[in-house]
């Protein structure tokens, strides 16, 4: 049987503190039906990266291979040297934790990249690190050292304690060198003036995405999304990938489709915002896919990118009107409190 993955981040795991935070109960949904009577399964893995590159083979501890397969993407070649993804951020400080703000910075030129790229370098050079800007506005750290570096995904820290997210190896204090490029760019006129004007200093670095080039096997046909990670992954596995205007040309095969417009309002907790593009995603994307799974017998699996995936296969699950629904708020509470495992 073939099968459609789709993977959309923050489907289900705000839900359960918004509705005790704020009484929010998001309107009943297409899927409701489906979910009543899916297989609920735990994942292993709790990223939109992770769960994408899990699905093309790639095992659940092993580091993701991001900054690699993207520099060869900015570039147009292969990275000489062991290379991370360094993307530049916003923490503030909590009561008792440093949070990583959820908002993008994306205001960013070229020329000011260059002037704290300058800094971290001089800053850096007696560690033989060297900090890079590509045309896209990725950064990239390239270094020597070839031990094994464990990190999370920016998506993933967004909007939560860093600590807890921080890069681990086995000679390196990630924590204090956290502090110390936090110090360094604290300095930097250039985030003095973005502050004066009301801009999000970049007053610290992101790193992830250590991995080295991989070897895939998969049983995936194409890749489908407007996420940049798609370019990452189709180049990685070598799979044809397509933009989701294009989803009337889906076919039988095995497939993955990406859908990230829940995340960004997720990470900004705002749930007004969440329920509005949940509704423009069901009417606009959702319910032509799941029309084309029923037509062409496709198994369905939907995966929230934060530890849950739920399968739909069965024959009864496409006759809606036989059977009991469950709220995407109702699952979401069953997550909460561990009875999915």
């Amino acid at each position: 049987m073939t099968q459609i993955h789709l993977l959309i981040p923050k489907l289900l795991s705000p839900l359960t503190l918004w509705n005790k935070d704020f009484a929010f109960t998001p309107e009943p949904t297409v899927i409701s039906a489906l979910l009543a009577n899916s297989h609920v399964q735990a994942t292993k893995s709790h990223s939109l990266e992770h769960t994408l590159f899990n699905k093309l083979g790639l095992e659940s501890r092993t580091e993701l291979p991001i900054a690699y397969y993207r520099y060869q993407l900015d570039f147009g070649t292969t990275p000489d040297c062991h290379v991370m993804c360094a993307d530049p951020i916003n923490l503030q400080a909590g009561t008792d934790e440093i949070i990583l703000t959820p908002e993008s910075i994306d205001d960013l030129s070229k020329a000011d990249a260059n002037e704290l790229i300058h800094e971290l370098n001089k800053h850096f050079a007696q560690d033989k690190w060297e900090f890079v800007v590509a045309d896209s506005g990725n950064w990239y750290l390239k270094h020597q050292s070839s031990e094994a570096i464990n990190t999370a995904p920016l998506s993933q820290a967004k909007g939560e304690s860093v600590f807890k997210h921080l890069p681990q190896s086995s000679t390196l204090n990630w924590h204090s060198l956290q502090n110390e490029i936090q110090m360094l760019l604290h300095m930097a006129p250039l985030n003095q003036m973005r502050e004066i004007a009301g801009q999000l200093p970049i007053n610290s670095l992101w790193f992830w995405g250590a991995g080295k080039s991989a070897t895939l096997e998969h049983d995936i046909d194409a890749l489908w999304g407007d996420d940049a990670i798609i370019d990452i992954a189709a180049l990685t596995a070598d799979i044809p990938h397509k933009p989701l205007s294009k989803l009337n040309e889906l076919n039988t095969g095995n497939h993955i489709i990406i859908l990230d417009s829940l995340y960004s309002p997720a990470v900004m907790d705002n749930y007004v915002n969440w329920e509005k593009q949940y509704q423009e995603l069901e009417a606009n994307i959702l319910t032509n896919i799941i029309k084309i799974a029923k037509n062409k017998k496709q198994k369905l699996i939907i995966n929230d990118c934060n530890g849950t995936e739920l399968t739909i296969n069965h024959k009864k699950s496409w006759k809606f009107w036989k059977k009991e629904t469950i709220s995407l708020l109702d699952l979401s509470k069953r997550l909460h409190d561990n009875e999915i495992s």
